[in-house]
């Protein structure tokens, strides 16, 4: 249990030396058993990971999730300890949503759609408010892709997330 919500595991403790190939593979070993190579569910379809482009061996979402570049082949990829210690967050919060503990051990998981503007494509945000963990999906017709999670950070960027949340909700309820 991490911070009273009694489903989202502890960090991942992570060495002084965090850019060695050994660590790398130890990440990635968590990754491929515990998200990648196992079926989880979100609203009753599957949910996927990008099995291409590869790099270095390993598949450019595992590098992404880590890292938050976009293309490790281009960008210089340098692992962000705070999204490696996190690794696991994202398939939790899916899995978890909705909270059936909300109110005893976090303050809930909003949902919300928005348009990406470099896709034009419908994708759905999760994001957990105690921890500041985002999460996005795009769904497909048989099955949702995962496309990103990381923890929010600064004031600034969890306001405008809250804001997008709650716009979609007042929307949706006006909506009814």
């Amino acid at each position: 249990m991490y911070k009273e919500c009694e489903w989202i595991s502890e960090p991942i403790k992570i060495p002084d030396n965090i850019y060695t190939e050994e660590v790398e593979e130890a990440l990635y070993k968590i990754f491929r058993d515990e998200i990648y190579d196992v079926d989880w569910y979100y609203k009753g379809k599957k949910v996927n990971m990008r099995r291409h482009p590869m790099y270095r061996g390993k598949e450019e979402i595992f590098f992404h999730i880590i890292s938050g570049k976009n293309n490790p082949m281009i960008d210089d990829c340098q692992t962000d300890i705070d999204r490696v210690a996190r690794l696991r967050w994202g398939k939790e919060i899916i899995e978890h949503e909705p909270c059936k503990n909300e109110g005893t051990c976090c303050k809930g998981i909003l949902f919300w759609e928005y348009k990406d503007n470099n896709t034009n494509r419908t994708r759905t945000k999760l994001f957990h408010c105690k921890l500041n963990y985002l999460v996005i999906l795009e769904e497909r017709s048989d099955y949702w892709l995962y496309i990103t999670s990381y923890r929010v950070s600064g004031t600034p960027r969890r306001r405008e997330e809250l804001k997008q949340a709650h716009d979609y909700i007042n929307k949706k309820r006006l909506a009814t």
